[in-house]
């Protein structure tokens, strides 16, 4: 379905409006929402789309699977995200089975991803007004979190999948032996982000923090 209906068709569920969150308050504890609010000018309100992939079966008999992804809005509250009528089909990811090289599933996967987040980006470079509750709301949109299991969040972070790599987490880049650690010091933790993932992905050093050998598409969204 395309993005922009995705949305409306969210924006336009009877009840959206009693648990739509336009303000930065204590129930959102991320410092990201209160931070790129203050960045936006007067009157506008940010739009955080939640990404959701799950690869499951799709028949009884368990011999056909789909790859497909959600989206949802992190403006709502947690309740009504679970609600079914707040989550909207965005597309199917392949499911590749032939027997070709790890490297080309890869590339493959990669590339029906960056066909369906064109919409995404091309929505994230500028503003746009949506209705809600019978007001057009002027937003500015943003990506705030992809929900996948543990092995699909290594697929979309290029991040070796085996636990027993050198940095196994696709979240920081604690060294394999320091994660059971409970007396690791929080300030010695580096967390994994654009910048640093590309400097080690152009400096050829890949390897030194078990990431594939592959542009990551997500360093493009801001």
């Amino acid at each position: 379905m395309p993005l922009m209906s995705c949305i409306q068709n969210i924006l336009e569920i009877s009840d959206i409006s009693q648990t739509f969150v336009l303000e930065y308050e204590e129930l959102y504890k991320t410092t990201k929402w209160k931070t790129t609010q203050s960045t936006l000018p007067t009157g506008a309100k940010i739009l955080f789309i939640i990404l959701y992939s799950d690869a499951t079966n799709c028949d009884l008999l368990s011999k056909n699977q789909l790859h497909p992804i959600y989206l949802s809005l992190g403006n709502l509250s947690t309740w009504h995200r679970n609600r079914q009528d707040a989550k909207q089909l965005l597309g199917y990811l392949p499911i590749i089975k032939s027997n070709v090289g790890k490297e080309i599933k890869r590339q493959l996967f990669y590339k029906y991803l960056d066909i369906i987040l064109e919409a995404i980006q091309t929505f994230l470079e500028k503003e746009t007004n949506l209705l809600l509750n019978n007001k057009f709301i002027w937003f500015y949109p943003k990506i705030l979190t992809i929900i996948t299991d543990w092995p699909e969040a290594a697929t979309f972070c290029l991040t070796y999948k085996s636990t027993k790599s050198k940095h196994p987490c696709h979240f920081c880049l604690v060294k394999r032996d320091n994660l059971t650690n409970t007396n690791f010091n929080k300030k010695d933790m580096e967390f994994r982000n654009h910048e640093n993932m590309q400097y080690y992905y152009n400096s050829n050093e890949e390897q030194t923090v078990s990431i594939e050998m592959v542009p990551n598409i997500f360093w493009k969204f801001k």
